[in-house]
Parts: C-alpha cells; structure tokens; sequence
C-alpha cells in the first residue's frame, strides 16, 4: 500500500476478540504510534453502528457492509484476508488490499498489515526490529489459517494462546512477544488441548452423522474440531454455540464453525447467516427470541436449508 495512502491514518479498526485481530492491531500501531485502535466484533450495535470518518484503516476486518459507501467516501483504508469479504475490499480500488486464501495460504490480518503498512513506514529503530515482527506477522497467519503442517504451528498456537490470555492492552508496547508471554501460551496450549481432547471424546451431541455441536463456553472450537477430526473421521463439521448480550441489551446466539480443510465450505454456510469467514473455519451470530431458543435448531434449518450435509 502506497506510502501517501497511509499519511492520514488515525484509527485502527480490528477484530475483537481475536489473536489475529489483536496481533494486526499491534503490527499496525508500531507504526502508527498516534493512531487510536478500536476492536470490534461482527453482528454487534458497535460494529453496526461504527462513525465514517477520515484517516481510518481497517484490517482483518471490513467496514459494514450495508454501510461501505460511506467508509469508501470518507477515504477509509481495508485490509482482508477473510474468503466473502472479498468483492468488498475490492470495491475500495487501490485503498483495499485483499489476500486470497488459495492462493495465499496463510496469510491473515496481521501479515497484511506487516507487508502492506509496516514495511512501508518502518524506519529506524522501528525497522531493526524486522525480523521479530515479521515472525509475529507468520506466526499469526499460521495458526489463524490453520497451517498445521507448518513447522512453526506449536509456537504460532502458543502466540495465539498468550496474545488472548495476556490481551492487547498488556501487550501495545510492541508487536512481538517476549519469551515469558510465550511459556504461559504454549503452557495453556497444552492445557487446552487436554481438554479439548476430553470434549471431544465425550462431550459432543450428533446433530447429524457428520455435524457435531457442543456448548463452546471458552472458545475452544478449533481445539475441540481438529480432536473430533482425529478421533472420528465420520465428522466433518463441528459447531460451538455461544450466548452473548450486546450493548443494547439483546440477547445473541453465536455458533463457530469447523470442517475439514478441503471439506465443507463453512463460510459459504455462515455468509447465508449474516457471517463470514474462511472455507474451514468461519461464523455468525443470530439475534435469540422466544420462539428461537434451540441452537440444534437454528443450526439443523440452515444446513437444511442450504442442502449442505442434509
């Protein structure tokens, strides 16, 4: 991204909740050192409702959508790697830089924003410090993409571990991790495994012979997924749900979505639902009414409803 696009950035928007948000929102804001970061979740009156404002930049997540225009007006700047954000950050022309899953595997936010805004404006002592973010920036595109066979796959689950434990604000000083974050991450990396490993075994309900569907009460899904893979190779997809109240008081239902790399396209099956994501790992979230308390069934209607594993 062109140097003179950058000059006016004073906000960074990125995913709450996230290791890979977090870690784009630190790459970003060691260059961007007078930037404001705000972190925003999909399906929320934050995210809906977020101002258009000049010398915003947006990365690894995207401006709303029923909203672009404003955002494209106000000059905003959208880095995405997420699979039906594509035809969005495209419409913003040279201000939107998008990242293919297929054809470049691994990457996510947070190596957008090392390759596209860091090493643009890193100079000096910021500069020297080239070879620990651009670790952090590979690390964090691994393992949000899932590239378990990657030889860095362990430490990028450990990074991820640490950046959600420990949280941004702990860590704003610099965009990598020093080496006491990382034996609390690979130390709850261990932990989690465990017990997903548990779950897995004894602890999912069959909505269907290939769909799996568990209470996702610390956010473990991908741990749990990727054991219900290993264990049962008639699984092919495994759903968390989730209860969250929003700032105006409604009560949400979020599900998380696993598939086998290569096997159902779940963020094809999320986008139906108002969310989005990648092909094997994606989301979305449903305002929860009287008449609409069963996660099964709000699950079991849009697989049927889509044909997909009917």
């Amino acid at each position: 991204m062109r140097r003179e696009l950058l000059a006016d950035v004073r906000k960074i928007v990125s995913h709450a909740g996230c290791p890979d948000g977090f870690a784009s929102a630190l790459i970003l804001r060691h260059v961007l050192p007078h930037a404001e970061v705000v972190f925003v979740e999909h399906s929320t009156p934050e995210y809906a409702g977020l101002p258009a404002e000049p010398g915003m930049i947006f990365c690894d997540i995207i401006p709303p959508a029923a909203r672009a225009g404003d955002f494209l007006a106000a000059g905003a700047l959208v880095l995405d790697h997420h699979k039906g954000a594509r035809e969005l950050v495209a419409s913003f022309g040279e201000r939107g830089v998008f990242a293919d899953e297929v054809t470049e595997p691994g990457v996510s936010g947070a190596s957008l924003a090392f390759r596209e805004v860091w090493s643009e404006l890193a100079v000096g002592e910021a500069a020297a410090a080239r070879p620990q973010v651009e670790r952090f920036a590979r690390r964090a595109g691994i393992r949000d993409t899932w590239q378990r066979d990657d030889s860095e796959w362990d430490e990028a689950c450990a990074q991820a571990a640490a950046l959600l434990f420990f949280g941004y604000t702990a860590l704003a000083e610099q965009p990598w991790l020093d080496e006491e974050h990382m034996t609390v991450g690979r130390r709850l990396v261990a932990q989690r495994r465990a017990e997903a490993t548990a779950t897995a075994r004894d602890g999912l309900f069959r909505l269907k012979p290939q769909v799996a569907v568990y209470n996702d009460r610390d956010g473990s899904v991908s741990d749990v997924a990727q054991a219900a893979f290993d264990l049962d190779e008639h699984i092919q997809m495994v759903a968390g749900f989730r209860y969250r109240v929003t700032s105006d008081g409604q009560l949400h239902l979020v599900f998380s979505l696993r598939s086998r790399l290569d096997g159902l396209d779940v963020a094809a099956l999320a986008k139906r639902a108002g969310g989005g994501g990648h092909r094997s790992a994606a989301g979305f979230g449903v305002v929860v009414s009287l008449q609409s308390l069963n996660p099964l069934a709000t699950l079991n209607d849009l697989l049927e409803s889509t044909e997909a594993l009917a």
